[in-house]
């Protein structure tokens, strides 16, 4: 019914009457309105990519991509920095506006709710099924007066061109006009000029203020307000523009466009992971933030952007290793409240805590194994490579704050012999629940098979774990002895090295090396 409303209010009131002001945007500083849609809610029509069946292909689809979006303001008490979206992590969006002159009389002035009823409920929801905002923030409209929607890289745009017949009488000195035929309204894609090169752009609406202003209708400072929004008005050909983004949010907040939060979440199955939401139940953005503000040792929110898992929301402590997860966004919590209790994380059933600021030991047959820079684990993860590890009883991980980014989420294990080592930035754990491998004792230290009676020696930096060495000896039908490559000072591409051995071979020395017996 409400479509059908859309269509005919259209084709009859829409081109030849004058639509009354909305008083929400009647008073745009900048005399220019912008829409900015992030889901596609119709199929069939050629645009976005909703299609049927609706309940499986329309959930949470996409408009046509045309803009990005740079970042939102929060306004939020607890929450001092904006939200940022690098690399196109909010999703497709499709944003278009309007411009009117300074002139109240002009048509472009006279006509431009005209014009905003074409652009947000004709072209778009009626036409192509676009709504909601570009991401589901308390602090953003759909549609608005353009100083008040979030900064973006580009709009397209619809220009009003109307014809009304006038008649002028000049009586005792004064002049007077009436309309004296229809008013006749077309709602066109706007004729612009490119601000970059002084080409002619159409269909954008940075380039239709542009010419605004090169025309005398619209003052600098109004152009120069509409650009605080359309960032990247310079290149408007250039829908992403990521670099517009970056260039001003450094020019607005004086520091680099933080571009560390896309595609990120709080790990699944860590013990760092302290909530995560139900599927279809969505927060906004100030939700998320809010629950993991409300809940203790949260220090990282994780919030779904787009797809299945849209509007879930995921806290993690400030020790969590974020995880790679399309659709996802992560930011950091600017403020954390005060809790009665001061406990660093939640216990768990499989560690304890044994030092801050310490780790296995540098160059030293009591460490058992180090995981490479750049490869970081959570806690969970490095808790499972001790548990995997035969004689590991400590592990020690590297945290956030270390001098050396490519530690953060370093794992490390090593005996109960072992006397842990000062080091800032990481935290250390002692085994409670441990594996009962089936080899209890070595056979011989620094020893390995030698090339006689080798049955067969895995290849070079594909590290085996000692049960998995086990194993491949084990079911060798001639298998009795095998050698593992373990030793702190090994080089690295031995490390987790398997030999496997027959009877009666004659070890040969190499550092490093133990070899152990399969037991009856």
């Amino acid at each position: 019914m409400e479509g059908n409303n859309i269509d005919s209010f259209r084709d009859e009131d829409a081109v030849s009457t004058v639509v009354q002001p909305i008083p929400s945007i009647s008073t745009c500083s900048n005399n220019a309105i912008m829409c900015c849609f992030g889901r596609d809610r119709q199929p069939n029509d050629n645009n976005g990519n909703c299609a049927d069946p609706i309940d499986t292909n329309c959930v949470n689809a996409d408009p046509a991509d045309n803009s990005n979006l740079c970042w939102t303001d929060t306004n939020i008490d607890t929450f001092a920095d904006p939200f940022t979206f690098p690399g196109k992590s909010e999703s497709p969006i499709h944003c278009h506006g309007l411009a009117w002159g300074e002139d109240d009389n002009s048509f472009t002035a006279q006509l431009r709710f005209n014009n905003f009823f074409y652009v947000s409920l004709y072209d778009h929801m009626y036409t192509r099924g676009y709504v909601e905002t570009t991401v589901d923030s308390d602090n953003i409209g759909m549609c608005d007066c353009i100083e008040n929607m979030p900064p973006v890289s580009r709009a397209d745009c619809t220009q009003i061109d109307a014809s009304q017949t006038f008649t002028v009488t000049f009586t005792n000195g004064i002049f007077s006009a009436a309309a004296s035929g229809d008013l006749d309204i077309e709602f066109n894609s706007c004729q612009g000029i490119n601000p970059g090169n002084g080409d002619r752009k159409n269909n954008d609406l940075g380039s239709y203020v542009y010419r605004l202003n090169e025309e005398g209708d619209i003052s600098d400072e109004k152009m120069e307000g509409v650009f605080e929004t359309l960032v990247g008005y310079m290149d408007p050909n250039d829908n992403q523009n990521e670099a517009a983004c970056e260039a001003a949010y450094l020019e607005v907040f004086g520091e680099d466009y933080p571009d560390d939060v896309a595609n990120l979440k709080c790990s699944y199955q860590s013990s760092e992971r302290l909530f995560r939401t139900e599927d279809n139940d969505p927060l906004t953005l100030e939700q998320c933030q809010d629950l993991c503000y409300d809940t203790q040792f949260c220090d990282y929110f994780s919030l779904g952007l787009s797809g299945a898992y849209s509007g879930v929301c995921i806290g993690c402590t400030s020790n969590a290793v974020l995880q790679s997860q399309g659709g996802f966004n992560s930011y950091g919590m600017t403020s954390t409240q005060s809790f009665p209790t001061a406990s660093p994380t939640p216990e768990s059933e499989y560690f304890d805590a044994a030092g801050t600021g310490k780790k296995c030991p540098f160059d030293h047959a009591t460490r058992l194994f180090r995981t490479p820079d750049n490869s970081p684990l959570t806690r969970m993860d490095c808790y499972e490579e001790c548990y995997n590890t035969e004689g590991c009883h400590y592990f020690s991980l590297g945290g956030t704050d270390l001098e050396h980014e490519a530690w953060v989420g370093l794992c490390m294990g090593c005996t109960e012999d072992a006397v842990l080592s000062n080091h800032a930035g990481f935290d250390a754990f002692e085994m409670e629940i441990k594996q009962d491998f089936p080899h209890d004792e070595v056979f011989a230290v620094n020893k390995k098979c030698p090339m006689r009676n080798r049955l067969f020696r895995t290849e070079d930096n594909d590290p085996l774990s000692k049960s998995e060495c086990y194993d491949m000896c084990n079911e060798h039908p001639t298998c009795e002895y095998f050698t593992f490559g373990e030793g702190a000072s090994l080089n690295n591409a031995h490390k987790g090295l398997c030999i496997g051995c027959s009877g009666g071979a004659q070890l040969s020395d190499h550092t490093g090396f133990n070899t152990y017996e399969i037991l009856p």
